[in-house]
């Protein structure tokens, strides 16, 4: 399901590394191409992996855009492990996160999507045709798993109460929005009944958590993005915690009548 790094094959993560990197200097393809005197279109097939990488002075100069060494790059060597604990980005309230990260997180989605939360209501509004996007890019192979709080939940009861907010009614707003796209290949919705210490979306391997503070309304409570290059361990730590609620939780049923009433495991 994920990449496996093959040191005797060094050039197998170029793509994938030279996607990482960019989008954690926030990037565009377009950006790089102009920086390094390339082709949009050439940044575009390295990172899909249709063309090998480039040549050495275009690696180096890869490399210097990106603040790497070429030996990661190509493979050769994995992301000094002083590296592997620190985040790429925090801030400390959601509200601080510009819309286009959030949205980039969805542009840059090739063969995985993630998404973790009571409710989410305020992901999937940031942009009026993010569902339609979903539904572009799983025509493409995308894979999308959308896990949201069953609004019939005890620990969905809790955390209104704990934050003073409604939630079953943002939840349900969100599972009108979720059906709309439960008929496309490729997306799978789940309710569970988990008690959330963070919300995850996760968008191959980059990475945004929202914490979760008692009282603490999620807008208001301090966020981290995460790359699998650069910090494999507390990527792999969410990345394990979202399979096992996701292993847990239960299909979305397809109408509002089979919801009511809850899911109660």
């Amino acid at each position: 399901m994920f990449y496996n790094v093959r040191m005797d094959t060094p050039v197998d993560r170029f793509g994938e590394r030279l996607r990482s990197m960019r989008s954690a200097h926030r990037l565009t393809q377009r950006d790089l191409a102009i920086q390094i005197g390339a082709r949009e279109r050439d940044i575009s097939r390295w990172e899909s992996g249709k063309s090998q990488h480039p040549r050495g002075s275009t690696v180096a100069k890869i490399c210097q855009v990106l603040n790497v060494t070429s030996d990661y790059m190509l493979g050769l060597s994995p992301m000094p492990r002083a590296l592997s604990l620190t985040p790429v980005m925090a801030w400390l309230h959601r509200s601080d996160v510009p819309v286009e990260t959030w949205k980039s997180l969805v542009d840059d989605a090739q063969e995985y999507f993630d998404f973790l939360a009571y409710s989410g209501l305020f992901f999937l509004e940031l942009a009026d045709d993010i569902l339609t996007h979903f539904r572009n890019r799983c025509a493409s192979g995308l894979k999308v798993r959308i896990a949201i709080g069953d609004p019939a939940a005890p620990a969905v009861a809790q955390r209104s109460l704990d934050e003073q907010l409604d939630l079953p009614p943002r939840i349900k707003i969100t599972m009108q929005y979720c059906r709309a796209i439960m008929d496309i290949e490729g997306v799978e919705v789940r309710l569970h009944t988990t008690t959330l210490y963070n919300s995850i979306y996760r968008s191959d391997d980059r990475m945004i958590v929202n914490t979760h503070m008692y009282r603490t309304r999620a807008p208001h409570a301090p966020v981290i993005e995460l790359h699998r290059n650069q910090t494999p361990d507390l990527f792999t730590t969410y990345e394990d915690n979202f399979a096992t609620i996701w292993e847990e939780a239960t299909p979305l049923p397809k109408n509002e009548a089979e919801s009511t009433g809850g899911t109660q495991n």
